[in-house]
C-alpha cells in the first residue's frame, strides 16, 4: 500500500523538521510544512494531504483550531493536534472542531504513529458510513413509497420526500417531532377492483385535512441484542390505484346498465348517469345525423338547476358546415381533445354556442371532448365537465371517457340494429300474412277449378289427351306452389319457436303406408322400388302432430326419389326405440359428401354436387318440426352407396316397448 501523506502544520521551525524526520522513518510521506493558519488551508486544498499534524499555537491570526474548522469544512482531511497546550479552554475548542486526534508535548514516537494511523482508520470509517448515508438518502428519495422512521423515544428520526408528500409535513419539519403528530392513519376499507385484489385501503390524515387512501407497514427495528431501537413507516399512496379500480367499477356499471335496454333513449339515459357524479360534474352527448349536423340527445349535470338548464337545450343543432365548439371540431377531427376553461364565460361558447341563458356556473374548468364511433364512423360526440381546481382531467380520465364513448356506441348500435331486426320481422310478417291469405284464396280457386275439369274430362273419350296432360301439369304446379307456401309458413313459425301443432296419437306404420301409396305413382314413373319395412303396429304409436309429420316424411321421401336412380330402391321403416318411435327413410342414391353431410338441414342450403332444386329450406323445416314435437332427426350417408335420414317421435303414452335401443346420435 501507498504511504500515508502528512501535512506538518508547527510555527517552531526545529520542532517541525523533527517532526519530518520521524515520519519518514516510520514510513510516512511528508507532503509539506507550514508554519501559519492561513498557509496550511492553502496547502491542504493543493496537496489534498491523507492527514494534518496541526499544531494548536500558530503564528498569525488564523490559529490551528480556526485552520482545522476551515479545513475540515472544504477538504474532509482528517487533523491531529500536536500542542504542548492542555488547558480545559484550548481542549474545548479543539473538541468542538471534532479532531481524529490530541497530542501533548513531549510525545514518544509510538503515541504518534498511534494517533495517526487511528486518524487514518477513524476517518476511513466515517467517509463509508458518511457515504453509506447519502446513498441511503438518495435511496430513500428515489422511493415513491413514504418512509418514516421513529427512535425508541416516539420522536421521528427520518422522514422521505414521499412521506412529505402523504402528510403535508417537511421532512425538516417532521425530524424531532412525535409521531402521532404528524402521521395519522384511520382504518378503512376500499371494496375489491375488478379481477384481480386491491389491498385492504386506510386513510392517511394529511396536515391540512385531505384523507388520502394508502397500503402501510409497519416494523421495528432492533439492534444486535434484541433491543429496540425503533420503529419504520411505510406508506403506499393507494389513490392511483383506487381511481383505477373505481374506473373499472365504473365501466362494468355502465356496460351493465347499457345492456339492460336495447331502446336509444334508455341507453342514453343510463350513459349520463353512470358519467355524471362519478367521472365528472356535467355529461352532455350529441348524436349526427346522416346530413351531418350534431343534435344534442342527452345531458346532465350535479346541479339540478344546471341540469335542467342543460336539458332544456336538447335538440339543439351544430350545423355540420359550421362546426363550432369542442363538440363540433371533435365530431369533424374523430379526436379526443381537452379544453381547460379560464373564463366562465367560454363554457357556454365551447359546449352550446349561441346558445343564451344556461346555467354552466361557476365551477366549470376543463372540458374533454371524446367521439363516439360506430360502423367505421363518427356516429356522435361525448363531452365531459369538470369542475376540478387540482387535478385537471388527466390521462386516465381520457382512457376512461374513450372506452365509455366506445360501449355508449356500441349500445347504441346494438339498439339501431335491434330496431332494423323488428322492423325487418314486421315486414316479413306482412309478406307472410300476404302470402297465406292474398294467394292462398286464389291458388285454391286454381286447384279447384283445375281439378273439377281434369275429372269431367277424364271421363269423356272426346277429350284430347295433350289437354288432360295439361289439366294434370296445371293441377301439379298449384300443389307444388302450395306446399311452398306452407313451407314459407312453418319456416317463419320455426323461426319465431312457435310452430302451431295439433298433437294427438297415430300409428307410425300407417304414416309410412300412407306415403307409401302417394308416392307410389311417382316412384313407378321413375322405375323405383319403394317399400315399407314390416312393424309391429302397436309398437309405432307416436304422439305427434298428424299432418305435420307427414310433412316430415313427404320431404324425406320427396328427396330420396328425387335422388335416386332408376332401378334403385326407397325403404320406409319405423320401429320402437325406448322412450321414441324411431322413423327412416333410406335409399340407394349417390349419397352425401361427408363435409356436406354436417350442413343438410341448414336453412337454405342446397349441395353443390347435384343439380339440386327448390329453395333449401326441405330439411330445414322438418328439423324444426321434429325438434318442435320433442324428437331428432339426423342423417346417414356412405358416397356411391346412399343415404339415410332418420327421426324420433316421442312414443304414445301406454305403448308397449319391446326393445330399448341405444338414442340416436347428436
Amino acid at each position: 500500500m501507498a504511504a500515508a501523506r502528512v501535512l506538518v502544520v508547527e510555527d517552531e521551525q526545529i520542532v517541525a523538521l523533527d517532526l519530518a524526520d520521524r515520519l519518514m522513518r516510520l514510513g510516512y510521506e511528508v507532503v509539506g510544512t507550514s508554519d501559519n493558519g492561513a498557509a496550511a488551508i492553502e496547502l491542504a486544498g493543493e496537496l489534498l494531504p491523507d492527514v494534518i499534524l496541526m499544531d494548536i499555537r500558530l503564528r498569525g491570526e488564523v490559529d490551528g483550531v480556526d485552520a482545522a474548522t476551515q479545513i475540515r469544512r472544504q477538504h474532509d482531511v482528517p487533523v491531529v493536534y500536536l500542542t504542548a497546550h492542555g488547558d480545559p479552554a484550548t481542549v474545548a475548542r479543539a473538541k468542538a472542531t471534532e479532531p481524529y486526534g490530541y497530542l501533548l508535548k513531549p510525545f514518544e514516537q509510538q503515541d504518534l504513529q498511534i494517533a495517526l494511523e487511528m486518524a487514518l482508520v477513524r476517518h476511513a470509517a466515517s467517509r463509508r458510513v458518511r457515504e453509506s448515508q447519502l446513498w441511503l438518502e438518495a435511496t430513500l428519495c428515489a422511493i415513491s413509497d413514504g418512509i418514516i422512521a421513529v427512535g425508541p423515544d416516539g420522536r421521528i428520526r427520518l422522514a422521505n420526500p414521499a412521506a412529505a408528500e402523504l402528510t403535508g409535513w417537511c421532512p425538516t419539519e417532521a425530524v424531532g417531532r412525535p409521531v402521532h403528530e404528524v402521521l395519522e392513519i384511520r382504518p378503512g376499507q376500499e371494496p375489491p377492483e375488478p379481477g384481480g385484489r386491491l389491498p385492504v385501503v386506510d386513510m392517511v390524515v394529511a396536515r391540512d385535512g385531505r384523507m388520502l387512501p394508502v397500503e402501510h407497514n409497519q416494523s421495528t427495528i432492533h439492534d444486535d441484542h434484541g433491543k429496540v431501537m425503533g420503529q419504520v413507516f411505510v406508506l403506499r399512496d393507494m389513490a392511483e390505484r383506487v381511481r383505477v379500480g373505481r374506473a373499472h367499477r365504473l365501466l362494468a356499471d355502465a356496460s351493465a346498465q347499457m345492456a339492460s335496454s336495447l331502446d336509444p333513449s334508455t341507453t342514453l339515459a343510463c350513459a349520463v348517469a353512470v358519467v355524471v357524479p362519478r367521472v365528472a360534474e356535467g355529461c352532455l352527448i350529441h348524436r349526427r345525423e346522416p346530413n351531418g349536423d350534431l343534435v344534442l340527445v342527452a345531458a346532465s349535470h350535479v346541479v339540478a338547476e344546471q341540469a335542467c338548464a342543460l336539458t332544456a337545450q336538447l335538440g339543439r343543432v351544430l350545423k355540420a358546415e359550421e362546426p363550432q365548439g369542442l363538440p363540433g371540431r371533435v365530431g369533424v377531427s374523430g379526436k379526443p381533445e381537452v379544453v381547460h376553461v379560464a373564463r366562465t364565460a367560454d363554457v357556454v361558447t365551447e359546449l352550446l354556442p349561441g346558445a343564451v341563458g344556461t346555467l354552466l356556473e361557476p365551477g366549470a374548468r376543463s372540458l374533454l371532448g371524446v367521439p363516439l364511433v360506430g360502423s367505421g364512423r363518427v356516429s356522435g360526440v361525448l363531452t365531459l365537465v369538470s369542475e376540478r381546481a387540482e387535478p385537471r382531467l388527466d390521462a386516465l380520465d381520457l382512457a376512461v371517457a374513450e372506452v365509455l364513448a366506445s360501449r355508449i356506441s356500441v349500445a347504441l348500435e346494438n339498439a339501431r340494429l335491434y330496431a332494423e331486426a323488428r322492423r325487418a320481422i314486421r315486414m316479413r310478417e306482412e309478406v307472410l300474412a300476404v302470402v297465406s291469405h292474398d294467394l292462398r284464396s286464389p291458388l285454391s280457386t286454381v286447384t279447384m277449378n283445375a281439378d273439377l275439369l281434369l275429372r269431367a274430362c277424364s271421363g269423356d273419350p272426346a277429350v284430347d289427351p295433350d289437354r288432360l296432360r295439361r289439366l294434370r301439369l296445371i293441377l301439379g304446379g298449384a300443389s307444388e306452389m302450395s306446399g311452398m307456401i306452407e313451407d314459407l309458413l312453418d319456416m317463419a313459425s320455426i323461426d319465431q319457436g312457435r310452430p302451431i301443432l295439433q298433437r294427438g296419437v297415430c300409428r307410425g306404420h300407417e304414416l309410412l303406408l300412407q306415403m307409401a301409396e302417394r308416392y307410389a305413382a311417382a316412384a313407378s314413373c321413375r322405375r323405383i322400388r319403394l317399400e315399407v319395412a314390416d312393424a309391429v303396429p302397436d309398437e309405432t304409436l307416436v304422439f305427434c302432430d298428424r299432418q305435420r309429420a307427414l310433412r316430415v316424411l313427404a320431404n324425406l321421401v320427396g328427396n330420396a326419389l328425387k335422388f335416386t336412380p332408376p332401378g334403385g330402391r326407397v325403404t320406409l321403416a319405423v320401429q320402437r326405440r325406448g322412450r321414441d318411435v324411431q322413423f327412416s327413410v333410406a335409399d340407394t342414391g349417390p349419397g352425401i359428401a361427408p363435409d356436406e353431410l354436417p350442413r343438410v338441414f341448414d336453412r337454405f342450403w342446397r349441395s353443390a354436387s347435384t343439380r339440386s332444386t327448390g329453395m333449401g329450406l326441405g330439411l330445414y323445416i322438418a328439423r324444426g318440426l321434429v325438434e318442435a314435437q320433442g324428437g331428432r332427426i339426423w342423417a346417414r350417408s356412405t358416397t356411391g352407396a346412399g343415404s339415410t335420414f332418420l327421426f324420433t317421435l316421442p312414443a304414445a303414452d301406454g305403448a308397449p316397448a319391446s326393445t330399448t335401443a341405444t338414442p340416436p346420435p347428436a
